[in-house]
């Protein structure tokens, strides 16, 4: 399984650039880190584990210093979001959309991003 993060700065409607982002795994009730990114220009975090097991996974997002950098103080300091991998070649790709205030998360599936690329149901 792979994970990729894309993190929006929902007030400008720019890529948040330099959000830590970090991979956990739990076993037997216990988290452990797998991997640790920064978002890029882009707004994406690739450098994350390739998650092998069918298990629970945690996804933390840090705001705060994203935030302090434009001189904003959020409500929230971070947005963790717990899911899971029920097979072990699954692609997870998360969107989140963050302002000071809110979280947006939505999961985009393969067939989501054929959808919105117009790959899909175009004939030749």
């Amino acid at each position: 399984m792979a994970v990729r993060v894309e993190v929006i700065d929902g007030v400008f409607g720019r890529p948040a650039v330099g959000v830590p982002v970090r991979l956990l795994r739990e076993l037997e009730g216990t988290w452990y880190e797998l991997a640790a990114d920064r978002t890029d220009e882009a707004g994406h975090a690739d450098g994350l584990a390739r998650a092998s097991h069918r298990c629970r996974y945690r996804l933390v997002l840090s705001l705060d210093d994203y935030f302090a950098s434009l001189g904003v103080e959020p409500f929230q300091s971070r947005v963790d979001v717990v899911f899971r991998v029920f097979h072990t070649g699954e692609q997870v790709r998360l969107l989140f959309m963050v302002t000071p205030s809110s979280c947006s998360l939505c999961r985009l599936t393969v067939g989501d991003l054929a959808r919105y690329s117009g790959s899909e149901g175009t004939s030749g």
